[in-house]
């Protein structure tokens, strides 16, 4: 099961952890929903004043289940604070219907409720990785696309534009798995890898 930690502050500036795990629902070879079920992360604290020493503390985890969201063959999650807002963006490798041209998708938390809801979804063909990136207060994700009949497929970086993603450059690769952002602030060039074509 693939595991993912995220985290969130609030509005106070406290921290809370997040996991996602993936679960398998149907056990047909054909059919490929899969379910992330997110969980918030809790940490207790129990302090003790005792007669003998100054005081100790001890404490105890634990996850609570938060909800689960339906994808599609997902291979890799990819969380990202924007604006205040907490986003989840799934890669979804392979659909029911279309096979590897399945769409990938983005949930954002509401604020009021603390549950994510689906919030845009990325035509992707075969999307096996995500990268999520900021460069000067710009906010970008790529998406590796590796196979859907072929290996020979465009990649792709989204911008956000204040209310989406949006297509803001498409690299040729040759069965991209992933994506690597780094900056080479000597040279002032941003560089990633993807199994370039």
């Amino acid at each position: 099961e693939g595991k993912d930690l995220l985290e969130r502050k609030d509005h106070k500036g406290n921290t809370d952890r997040k996991e996602c795990r993936e679960h398998v629902t149907h056990r047909d070879p054909h059919v490929v929903q899969l379910v992330r079920t997110v969980y918030r992360w809790y940490q207790i604290v129990l302090s003790l004043q005792l007669t003998f020493k100054k005081g100790c503390s001890t404490g105890f985890h634990f996850f609570e289940k938060v909800q689960d969201l339906p994808t599609r063959g997902a291979r890799a999650v990819e969380h990202c604070t924007i604006d205040g807002g907490l986003f989840l963006a799934f890669a979804n490798y392979h659909g029911d219907i279309n096979k590897h041209k399945t769409s990938s998708m983005i949930y954002k938390m509401d604020q009021t409720s603390g549950q994510f809801t689906l919030h845009q979804t990325l035509q992707t063909r075969g999307a096996y990785e995500l990268e999520y990136f900021s460069i000067a207060d710009k906010h970008f994700l790529a998406v590796a696309n590796m196979y859907d009949g072929t290996y020979q497929l465009d990649s792709a970086v989204y911008q956000w534009n204040g209310q989406r993603f949006v297509v803001f450059q498409k690299i040729p690769t040759n069965g991209g798995s992933h994506f690597t952002f780094f900056y080479d602030k000597w040279r002032g060039k941003v560089y990633g890898s993807g199994k370039p074509s």
